[in-house]
């Protein structure tokens, strides 16, 4: 297994870099980041991590992919990330989300979660929660335009009961 550090560069190309990619590496520790200040898009998808550093330093990161790892919990995040994707690890909850007010994409499906922070104030045009543990729509998610949400145990839901409820999900496709 490799640490993220042991694929990195000299110092001063860490620092001008604006773009990693490292999907498929077999990384299971992420140490280094810190020399990064330009980095806009991360890729760490596809690997075998378990735990992430703080990414609040990393104020210019617009782009973070973390999904197909083994992450339970997101660390801090850039205030400025605009798309996270971490679907497909072992996630129970998305606290760190609540301090990045320009996400306007989550791709979360196919973790443990159950609920979402009870506030969000960003403007998220896309989230997907497929496959986790959600009972009940979660109330914020509503104002996404595209929210996908099957294959949770969702109950029935009882203010609207013409509508039928199947309990297998739910996908709205809005227009703005």
């Amino acid at each position: 297994m490799l640490r993220l550090r042991d694929v990195m560069f000299h110092r001063k190309i860490q620092r001008e870099t604006t773009f990693l990619q490292v999907p498929f590496s077999q990384i299971a520790t992420v140490e280094g980041l810190e020399d990064f200040r330009n980095l806009e898009f991360l890729d760490l998808s596809n690997n075998l991590i378990e735990r992430l550093p703080s990414l609040a330093h990393l104020t210019q990161l617009r782009v973070l992919d973390v999904s197909h790892n083994r992450l339970r919990e997101l660390p801090a995040l850039p205030p400025m990330l605009q798309q996270l994707k971490c679907a497909h690890n072992q996630l129970t909850h998305l606290q760190s989300i609540l301090m990045t007010r320009q996400l306007q994409y989550i791709d979360a499906g196919f973790n443990c979660l159950s609920q979402l922070p009870s506030q969000y104030e960003g403007r998220l045009f896309f989230l997907d929660l497929r496959a986790n543990q959600f009972r009940k729509k979660p109330q914020w998610a509503g104002f996404a335009r595209t929210l996908l949400l099957e294959e949770n145990p969702l109950e029935p839901d009882v203010d609207h009961e013409e509508e039928p409820a199947s309990g297998n999900g739910e996908s709205s496709n809005k227009e703005a």
